[in-house]
């Protein structure tokens, strides 16, 4: 799932979704990636990792940006589901000195598996890459 500088893809980790961000961030990646968390919730995925590991420029200080990652929360939470988010320790950091902390963040993809599953120590995960979805011009992600 292409944008002009920023990328969306989408596959399982330990049977979980993850949506990683990779490159520029920009605000056509913000409509991508709440039709991908729709897209989850047609097929029955209530809880999701989204990973800004490999995302630049993000609008960190925009508190409508903030807003935006938590109506995703919000909407997997309705379902009984969890959103959990990868960054790196800066986005952490200014996450808790915004107050932020509806969200619940990780280091590392296999950290954030870990708090899904409700365990306190990972051991060995499966990343398995599938197409889950495709981009559709016209109509959206579509079921592939």
């Amino acid at each position: 799932m292409e944008n002009t500088s920023c990328k969306l893809h989408l596959y399982l980790h330990s049977g979980i979704p993850v949506l990683t961000l990779e490159g520029e961030w920009n605000e056509g990646i913000q409509q991508q990636l709440a039709e991908a968390i729709n897209y989850l919730l047609l097929t029955a995925h209530f809880e999701v990792v989204i990973n800004l590991a490999k995302a630049h420029r993000l609008p960190l200080l925009d508190l409508a940006w903030w807003h935006a990652f938590e109506t995703l929360g919000e909407r997997l939470a309705a379902h009984y589901g969890r959103l959990e988010v990868v960054g790196n320790r800066e986005h952490v950091r200014i996450a808790s000195a915004l107050r932020r902390q509806r969200l619940q963040w990780a280091l590392t993809e296999e950290e954030a598996i870990c708090h899904l599953r409700g365990r306190s120590q990972c051991g060995q995960s499966v990343v398995v890459r599938a197409h889950l979805m495709t981009p559709d011009n016209e109509r959206g992600f579509q079921p592939v």
